[in-house]
């Protein structure tokens, strides 16, 4: 994480915070806290 966040990372957000929330995600579901899992599935009817 440098000082040059002020340049565009087109690609980075979407794909990176995807990424990252479904690692969190899966984490979450092994550590047996699915409350946030849950209701993200439930929002998004998969």
């Amino acid at each position: 994480m440098t000082k040059d966040s002020k340049l565009p990372t087109p690609l980075l957000p979407l794909n990176k915070v995807k990424l990252v929330l479904k690692e969190l995600l899966d984490i979450q579901q092994l550590t047996k806290t699915p409350s946030v899992y849950s209701v993200a599935m439930d929002h998004l009817d998969y």
